[in-house]
């Protein structure tokens, strides 16, 4: 595998030819010409969509040309007339199987149902890469994502967050397809853990970030990266709105958390820079029953005092109206939130914390 040109070594390098032959020796793999397939193997079909959707003034004219042409035109493929090639870039978007030219342009996505991993259930994404972000991120939205309605006893409003937001998801995929090597033939993983205490998705690719970009910078989750492994194919996504300029994916990322109310991602690397991972954990008040919705009770100071009481130990009605001024509302709201329970004793009521009760306060 090429690599990128280091600066220094030109400077010293004993002639302006050398430095100038060593510069136009490197291209990114995604701009190399590829001399295993042919135009042949671009689908017009996936062209004449992607020039519709970006408002291409070429889409009028595409149809007329031939397909070497418009390859030529488009410049997704090189060469003489004789003898003209595809580009890495191009088998990538406008193939219909570029996993036949790169083992590593495919998304295995497992479903872990019960925490040992022994239930689960899989399912792979083939496909040009933009196509591919799009049928796993519609997977996801249908399949994965939900939104909870948590509501407030002190107001009116409710409050909306989802056990994973779109958008971070969304930037997670977009980066796994965008910023991986097709030289390597893994596919990409993303890994749905459903049950447990720690739900949460990952989603893996390989190999690492390149410098300057290291292990610290994403513990920190401070990245500034200017390396890029697939300059053209970037643009291509970025014509399509699937990526952004700038390093921009992992700011959004954490934005996109933060706005819902979510834990921050944890993105990881080995010392080799072999794998890049990121970790989504689900918003915290996802319930377990994904087909109910979240009540987050607010408590008013009596109410609150009233719970710690009985935590040390049962009291009486009298009891907590004399200690804490409370009345029959306080200790009636409570109970139908099932945050008290009481026995009969005689004629008195004890009242005790219930286990909802015990929860709210830890």
């Amino acid at each position: 595998m090429a690599l990128p040109v280091n600066i220094d070594d030109l400077i010293n390098a004993p002639t302006t030819e050398a430095r100038v032959r060593e510069l136009a020796a490197y291209r990114h793999f995604d701009d190399r010409i590829n001399t295993k397939a042919s135009v042949d193997d671009f689908d017009l079909g996936l062209i004449l969509s992607y020039l519709q959707e970006v408002k291409s003034q070429l889409y009028e004219e595409a149809q007329k040309m031939n397909l070497a042409d418009l390859a030529l035109k488009m410049q997704i493929a090189r060469g003489s007339k004789e003898n003209i090639k595809p580009l890495n870039v191009g088998l990538l978007m406008f193939s219909k199987e570029p996993h036949k030219y790169f083992d590593g342009c495919r998304t295995n996505l497992i479903e872990l149902e019960n925490e040992d991993g022994t239930m689960y259930a899989e399912k792979q994404f083939t496909g040009p890469v933009h196509v591919q972000i799009r049928q796993i991120m519609d997977y996801l939205n249908a399949n994965v994502i939900k939104q909870f309605v948590q509501k407030n006893s002190s107001r009116a409003e409710s409050d909306k967050f989802y056990n994973y937001p779109y958008q971070a998801l969304e930037e997670a995929v977009v980066n796994a397809l965008y910023h991986r090597s097709y030289e390597n033939p893994t596919p990409n993983e993303i890994r749905i853990y459903k049950t447990g205490n720690d739900r949460r998705i990952e989603i893996l690719s390989y190999p690492g970030p390149l410098p300057p970009v290291d292990e610290q910078a994403l513990i920190n989750l401070r990245i500034t990266a200017r390396n890029y492994r697939n300059i053209k194919l970037g643009d291509w996504l970025k014509n399509l709105r699937l990526a952004e300029k700038y390093a921009t994916g992992i700011p959004t990322i954490i934005s996109s958390l933060k706005h819902n109310g979510s834990p921050a991602p944890v993105l990881s690397m080995d010392a080799a820079r072999s794998y890049f991972l990121v970790v989504f954990k689900i918003h915290r008040d996802t319930p377990v029953d994904a087909n109910r919705e979240v009540e987050r009770i607010k408590l008013s100071g009596t109410q609150q005092s009233i719970l710690e009481r009985i935590l040390k130990e049962p009291a009486t009605e009298q009891e907590l109206k004399q200690d804490l001024n409370a009345d029959n509302s306080d200790i009636d709201f409570l109970i139908a939130k099932e945050f008290v329970g009481f026995k009969t004793i005689g004629s008195e009521k004890m009242f005790f914390i219930t286990k909802p009760g015990i929860d709210h306060l830890s």
